[in-house]
Parts: structure tokens; sequence; C-alpha cells
């Protein structure tokens, strides 16, 4: 490495060129399986006669990688940004009703960049981010914040947030799989034979549980929209989707994009009954 900076500072000297310390980043990543310890004091490197500076995690095309090879700072960071994303939309769009601000929602607060590469047995840093998610999704429709998590993706009318994870993830391993480069293709296949010892392979282990189907059929054809939905509704009970439905009727009533004749409800009156049927 050290050799590689001398023929940066050679190139830079003899272009008249000088290379900025402080837009680099040094982390030492350790191995799993070993006792032995890199400190940081025993590998100064430089650049231009100044220290390039060691730190934990940092951004890399967007992504936040750590020492400790995990996704906590990068979720963290993709959440903080969804946080962001939904307090721009409801301050620009709060006089707007409810079904165009969840149109918008789904439009512009549902990129989850990076999200194809997530661990998702890291369920605690998932978790925040779906429950993230699950809250701006209650305020766009002006839902109680005990809502029950199902009602709101059914009023919503989408898939469970967790389940959309896997979606995109089965659909960039699916094209990965079948990629035009032999380097990829290797790469990913290698991933999913190591199963538990590879992220990748933890993935589609952890979805080949979740749906019932083979590691064999992720990796050759992928699931449709409709079969996510269908996974959705099974756990749901009949009398559980017909209180949502009604409560959905009372928000449109609300929203005064619905009316029923010879029926007074106040606003008041439907905030009331959209609660008992949600919570």
């Amino acid at each position: 490495m050290r050799r590689l900076l001398s023929i940066c500072d050679e190139y830079g000297s003899d272009y008249s060129m000088s290379f900025n310390a402080n837009k680099s980043k040094c982390l030492i990543f350790s191995a799993r399986h070993t006792s032995r310890v890199v400190y940081e004091k025993l590998l100064p490197f430089v650049i231009g006669s100044n220290k390039i500076e060691y730190v934990s995690k940092w951004s890399h095309l967007g992504h936040v990688i750590n020492t400790q090879l995990t996704d906590d700072d990068d979720i963290a960071a993709r959440r903080s940004q969804l946080i962001g994303q939904i307090n721009g939309l409801i301050c620009n769009f709060s006089k707007v009703d409810s079904m165009t601000r969840n149109r918008l929602f789904q439009v512009y607060c549902s990129s989850f960049y990076g999200c194809q590469i997530w661990d998702l047995c890291n369920i605690k840093s998932v978790e925040d981010f779906c429950t993230t998610w699950r809250k701006g999704m209650r305020r766009v429709w002006s839902l109680p914040a005990n809502t029950k998590n199902d009602a709101v993706y059914l009023v919503a009318g989408v898939i469970p947030i967790f389940d959309e994870l896997c979606k995109r993830m089965l659909n960039f391993v699916l094209s990965c799989y079948h990629s035009d480069s032999d380097l990829v293709r290797f790469v990913v296949k290698c991933g999913i034979e190591a199963r538990m010892n590879s992220p990748l392979g933890r993935n589609v282990t952890f979805c080949s549980l979740r749906y019932g189907v083979s590691v064999h059929d992720l990796c050759t054809r992928p699931l449709s929209h409709s079969f996510y939905r269908m996974h959705f509704y099974t756990g749901l009970g009949t009398e559980f989707v017909h209180k949502v439905r009604c409560a959905f009727e009372l928000i449109m009533i609300r929203e005064n994009i619905l009316s029923i004749p010879g029926m007074q409800l106040t606003t008041e009156d439907c905030i009331w009954c959209i609660s008992q049927l949600l919570t």
C-alpha cells in the first residue's frame, strides 16, 4: 500500500498535482476467526505528506461500510433518509387527501437504496427500518399511532414492508444469478452454496424457509407480486379484513371522497369508529 501511495506522490510531483488526504479514509477489517488484532499505529499511511485518517465507518458508493462488517450503519443511514423524506412529504402535501399522499409516499419514499444487499437476519436493524416506514404510513393516512401493523398494510394496499425487502433482494439475486458476467454468476452461486457463511446465502435460505419455496426455485424464477400478497393475506382472519375494509370506507367518508345517502357522520364520528376498528 505504501508503494502504491508513493507512486501517486511521484505522479503528482511530475504533473503538478496534489492529493487531498482528507478525502481518503482507511478502515481495518479484522478476520472473523482469529484473535490477531491489527493496530492503527502500526500502519501509518501517507499521501501528499499528510496522514490518512482511520475511521470505523465510511460511506462508499452510497453504502455505509463499517469495520464490523455489519449493515447496522447503512440501515440506520437509510432510516434517517426515510424520516427526512416522510417529513418533507407530509409538510409539502398536508392539504391533499390521504389517497394522493399514499401514492406520493410509494413513489418518493420507497426507494430503499441498497436494501438488496442487507442481511435480513439482522432482525433488529431491519425491524427498526420497517417500524419507521409504518409510522410514516400512519401519518399519511392520519391513522391512530397504535393502529395494528397488518391494518396499515391493508389500508395502504401494499404488501408488508419486510416482504418488499425480501422481494427486492430475491429479484437482485435472480438477476445476478443469470447475469451475462461469468464473475458475477460465480460470486452469487458461491454465496448461495455457502448458505449461512455468506450474507447472500443467509438471505436466500431465510426466504426459502419463510415462503416455503426451495432455494433452487428462488434462483431460477421470480416470485410474482400476487404470491407475496397471498402469503400476507393467508395469515389474516376474515373478520379482521372486513374490519379494515369498513375502516377504509370511513376514511373515504372522512376525506369527503365517499358519502352514504341518508347517513350523517361527522369527522369526529369517523375518527372514533376508525380507531375502534383498527386498534
